[in-house]
């Protein structure tokens, strides 16, 4: 039977944001979870660097406001 998948929204792209997006991508490595992570939606105020960001780190998608990501149902 497949895992669920564990979809993760991010607040913030700097500093934390990418020691935070490195830590989920190396989550299923070092603990056993019992969902497959996915990097959905990370979250800053500039739309260009937050652009960039999700490019670089691998989320699916880029937003700049937070209630976006709180009212996404997934």
């Amino acid at each position: 039977m497949p895992k669920k998948t564990l979809n993760i929204g991010l607040i913030g792209y700097r500093f934390m944001g990418k020691a935070h997006s490195n830590a989920w991508r190396q989550a299923p490595r070092f603990f056993d979870l019992k969902r497959d992570v996915r990097l959905h939606t990370i979250c800053g105020r500039n739309t260009a660097e937050v652009e960039k960001a999700r490019a670089q780190f691998g989320w699916d998608h880029a937003v700049n406001d937070w209630r976006a990501v709180v009212a996404d149902p997934e």
